[in-house]
């Protein structure tokens, strides 16, 4: 092996993928900032308690009512509330009619639907469209009332 020579280890310097937070941030924008599966699956009924009992919160000083709010846009905030941490009941659903009854804790809350956590730990993707799901806000029991323009717009 006269005049060769053999690198046994290589002389450049591996390619950086860049700052790991930023990868992220990225991944976590592009899924919305939410729960990935791996950790949805991890995800416990009593786990979500905490998280149901900050939404009770939330829910009754957006349900308390000023004076000064029309009718119109007291519904408006109320429809327009973040569910994710609420309890709800599924009253009907066109797509998944055997989800009809279930309760469970939204894990999960994309602009097309959402994953319930229930009672048993049991995971169910509930599709918004066609659908209407019950919540009590403070002391008001709401209906979230889903068509077939979900996530339009």
């Amino acid at each position: 092996m006269q005049d060769k020579s053999i690198l046994l280890e290589n002389p450049v310097k591996a390619k950086s993928k860049g700052g790991g937070t930023r990868q992220t941030a990225k991944c976590a924008r592009r899924q919305g900032g939410t729960l990935s599966a791996a950790a949805l699956a991890t995800v416990t009924y009593l786990g979500l308690l905490p998280v149901h009992a900050l939404w009770r919160a939330y829910a009754e000083r957006l349900a308390a009512r000023d004076p000064g709010v029309t009718l119109q846009a007291y519904r408006d905030r109320l429809l327009g509330a973040e569910v994710h941490g609420a309890l709800v009941r599924v009253k009907a659903c066109a797509t998944r009619p055997d989800a009809a009854g279930l309760t469970g804790i939204v894990a999960l809350s994309r602009p097309h639907s959402l994953v319930l956590v229930t009672p048993g730990d049991r995971r169910i993707r509930i599709p918004r469209q066609n659908s209407t799901l019950e919540l009590l806000m403070g002391t008001r029991l709401v209906a979230l009332e889903y068509g077939e323009d979900v996530g339009q717009g």
